[in-house]
């Protein structure tokens, strides 16, 4: 049973994030992740944890110096 409140956060998410969430393994996550700049990876983050995506911690810091410069 898809819950279409579910679906809809997923379809929210970038289409390499789905693809690694499908994979299902951290270090496919954590690829995406890697190459997606702060303010977006934490938007990702919290529509993960309103779908129940996956479970986070409550508050996610992303430091000045880790985001990525282009």
């Amino acid at each position: 049973d898809e819950d279409p409140e579910r679906l809809e956060l997923f379809k929210q998410l970038p289409e390499a994030f789905q693809d690694a969430l499908k994979v299902g393994t951290i270090e496919a996550l954590n690829d995406v992740l890697a190459t997606t700049p702060g303010s977006e990876a934490e938007h990702i983050l919290q529509i993960c944890g309103q779908g129940h995506f996956l479970k986070i911690d409550e508050e996610i810091v992303v430091k000045p110096d880790e985001e990525q410069v282009e």
